[in-house]
């Protein structure tokens, strides 16, 4: 298994404290209806409706089954994804949660994907990651806060190990 179980429940933990747990939909800092951990749509692929309601226990289901199903194939891509301990696969999940499943390699994501690609090859290369995850701090255009204050904990995360 190329993910570590850990990791899984680190990620879990990060997304948490990052998120928290809404139980009522509303709108995200976008505009985009969101339960939840930042949920924005439910493992069955529906979208989330403003109106809508959910356990936190459900929460919590609903982001671990996230994580494992949609998440971790994405993730598991990544080159030298094995050889990441369970922090680092954390860090990448709870951005993933952030910025999308497929955000390695993508457009708008070239400075992470190139430090994960060149990592592979030359691990020195991962000790610009934090440069890297700063740069992905806006929404709607303009830094927030909040994202600043992930960022800056996810590279704290990804550079104890």
């Amino acid at each position: 298994m190329a993910t570590h179980p850990e990791a899984l429940q680190q990620a879990r933990d990060l997304i948490e404290r990052f998120e928290g747990i809404e139980t009522k939909a509303y709108l995200d800092a976008v505009g985009v209806p969101t339960i939840c951990a930042g949920l924005t749509r439910y493992p069955n692929g529906s979208p989330v409706r403003l109106g809508d309601v959910c356990d936190s226990q459900v929460c919590r289901g609903y982001l671990e089954q996230m994580l494992r199903q949609v998440y971790a194939p994405q993730l598991e891509r990544i080159p030298g994804w094995a050889r990441f301990g369970p922090s680092r696969q954390a860090v990448l999940f709870s951005f993933a949660w952030n910025m999308g499943a497929r955000f390695y390699g993508s457009e708008g994501f070239e400075t992470i994907s190139r430090v994960l690609q060149e990592g592979a090859q030359r691990p020195e290369a991962y000790r610009s990651m934090a440069g890297a995850l700063g740069l992905y701090v806006n929404a709607g255009g303009r830094p927030l806060p909040g994202l600043v204050r992930r960022r800056r904990d996810e590279a704290a995360l990804w550079n104890s190990e």
